[in-house]
């Protein structure tokens, strides 16, 4: 687990995957479309923004959250604006 931070404030614990994705729409225009998954205990009821140690992403949108009876985990599912790639140094 890292630690993440939500919204500029919120630190929590868990796991942060992100996709950045070239999509071709049907007018042949191209886009880059970033997608990701957060895994974590903690219910967040709204999500702009999460920080991880290496990158972090703004203009969340999350588009789903599952929950399962066995686990405390919550799996946020989402949409984001922009990924920033933290530079080495």
């Amino acid at each position: 687990m890292a630690t993440l931070i939500i919204n500029g404030s919120k630190k929590i614990d868990g796991k942060l995957s992100v996709n950045r994705t070239l999509v071709t729409n049907d007018d042949g225009s191209q886009k880059i479309v970033v997608q990701g998954m957060l895994d974590t205990e903690v219910y967040i009821d709204e999500i702009l923004s999460i920080d991880a140690p290496r990158f972090s992403v703004t203009g969340v949108t999350v588009m789903q959250e599952s929950f399962g009876s066995e686990e405390d985990k919550i799996i946020y599912s989402f949409v984001a604006e922009e990924l920033l790639i933290e530079e080495e140094g």
